[in-house]
């Protein structure tokens, strides 16, 4: 096990089996399986890897008796000890004592650096953090696309002769993709789109659509507000502009636009949207950020940023938007 992980050692596996991490359960205790090592059996009604959460829940009596393989041949000569666990058990104390030692009352009163989690805690975040770091990608991306496909000066005749125009994204419309992202994934804290000054059509300024979730009100609590407000965010763009608009992917897609404005009838093959292309970035481009605590709203959050694109003026090549 990898000594750069801050968790290692902290499973609660018997000798007879291994650790297996699950995707999408963070650094929540109990997000792994146990499954049994190469010589080794389950026991009798078992089926399959025992669960981090039943071993976790187990009392003393429960957790002696059960979560062990069978060794296949008759002889156990011996077991090995896991001379990691008392380490990791270390590790585990002093992150849990600095998660609780910071609360709202006293962050405004310490040192930014002191809210912050080091870097060994982003160990296998793309993994344990898979879903939440997909969504904030297929987020960019289709931005990418409409901002690089959808401008305003894009026309086409429907099958009665009538002009169908593209329309710009409006400031309902993003909030609603942030607030759908936070809604759709308990473990998500909160979703923002950041434009830079002026990039989004119709601003005076810079524009932050960003919803997040209220925990201590309920779990149906969600709010939503405009992030330039706060400010606060140029850690975002001196990390995502550094993106090399060479090492974007070029994705194609297809949309079949229907024959008649209210929707009815089969879809159309009109040839305007037919080869669609964008550049957008996918998961190599995005970029986890040390855990910090938020003295706003008193959670602890890992931050992973994902830029989008938008065409030049002259509709020639793309830039950061």
């Amino acid at each position: 096990m990898s000594t750069n992980n801050p968790f290692s050692g902290t499973a609660k596996c018997k000798p007879t089996t291994q650790c297996i991490a699950v995707h999408g359960y963070g650094i929540a205790r109990g997000g792994y399986m146990c499954a049994c090592k190469p010589g080794f059996r389950y026991p009798s009604g078992q089926h399959g890897p025992f669960i981090g959460f039943d071993l976790e829940d187990a009392s003393p009596e429960v957790y002696r008796e059960r979560f062990d393989c069978i060794r296949i041949i008759d002889q156990i000569d011996g077991v090995e000890v896991r001379t990691k666990r008392s380490a990791g058990r270390d590790a585990l104390d002093e992150i849990m004592n600095k998660l609780e030692e910071i609360t709202l009352d006293n962050c405004h009163l310490l040192p930014y650096e002191e809210t912050e989690l080091d870097q060994r805690f982003l160990y296998m975040a793309d993994m344990v953090l898979r879903t939440q770091e997909l969504a904030a990608v297929r987020t960019a991306n289709f931005l990418s696309n409409y901002l690089q496909n959808a401008y305003e000066d894009i026309t086409i005749i429907d099958q009665n002769n009538e002009e169908l125009k593209s329309r710009d994204l409006t400031e309902e419309q993003l909030f609603g993709e942030v607030l759908a992202n936070v809604v759709a994934d308990g473990n998500l804290f909160g979703s923002a789109i950041l434009f830079q000054s002026l990039a989004f059509k119709g601003s005076t300024g810079r524009f932050g659509p960003y919803a997040f979730r209220e925990p201590a009100k309920g779990e149906r609590h969600f709010y939503a507000e405009d992030f330039a407000i706060l400010g606060g965010y140029e850690f975002y763009f001196e990390t995502t502009q550094k993106t090399p608009i060479e090492s974007l992917d070029r994705f194609y897609s297809k949309i079949d636009i229907r024959a008649r404005r209210d929707g009815s009838g089969a879809p159309s093959t009109m040839n305007v949207f037919t080869n669609q292309t964008y550049l957008a970035a996918t998961t190599r481009h995005g970029k986890w950020n040390q855990p910090f605590f938020d003295c706003f709203h008193g959670n602890w959050v890992v931050p992973y940023f994902v830029p989008f694109f938008m065409n030049t003026k002259n509709k020639q090549s793309v830039t950061f938007a």
